[in-house]
């Protein structure tokens, strides 16, 4: 029994770092887990995409412009 008691020990320990890895230390703002990590890089992401839509219509719509004065 002893033998399956630590095999439990072990496992929690290994499970307790899974999830600390995961979810971050709450302790230590400067250890962001997996999760944080991922979600500022979608809000990053997104960010970036709206400015290049952006940057893409106002470009289109120069062009328009340059066009419809040339004509």
């Amino acid at each position: 029994m002893t033998e399956l008691e630590n095999l439990v020990q072990i496992m929690s320990i290994k499970l307790d770092k899974i999830a600390e890895v995961i979810l971050g230390d709450p302790t230590d703002s400067t250890k962001p887990g997996v999760m944080i990590r991922l979600d500022r890089l979608e809000r990053s992401n997104h960010t970036k995409t709206r400015v290049l839509w952006v940057l893409a219509t106002g470009l289109l719509f120069a062009a328009g412009n340059a066009a419809l004065a040339l004509i």
